[in-house]
């Protein structure tokens, strides 16, 4: 397995950013409805991140930094970006190995 030379990290609120990494060459591009985007704009943000999943928008593999396990905004990160084209989620604020398994 060769190791990510590049990371572009991006919040899902800004579609600008989205389109933008889909012309970087890196290799990976993690996508945020996480931290760095408002309560509010947390909607948008999942919408916006899986239409670029879906479409496949952006060459670099994909991941999703999704909000912590247990706050009210995890299971709707779920349910908007798990697809088959996704590579992988970015759990942060991790305590306990059962959130991870809840993630899971």
């Amino acid at each position: 397995m060769r190791a990510h030379r590049s990371w572009m990290f991006v919040p899902g609120n800004k579609q600008r950013f989205l389109d933008k990494a889909a012309g970087l060459d890196v290799d990976v591009v993690l996508s945020d409805p996480e931290d760095g985007v408002p309560p509010e704009a947390k909607p948008l943000a999942r919408s916006q991140i899986a239409e670029a999943i879906r479409a496949a928008a952006i060459p670099a593999k994909q991941y999703v930094r999704v909000n912590d396990v247990g706050s009210r905004w995890f299971l709707d990160d779920l349910a908007a970006v798990c697809d088959p084209r996704l590579h992988g989620l970015c759990l942060p604020k991790v305590e306990t190995p059962r959130q991870v398994a809840q993630a899971a």
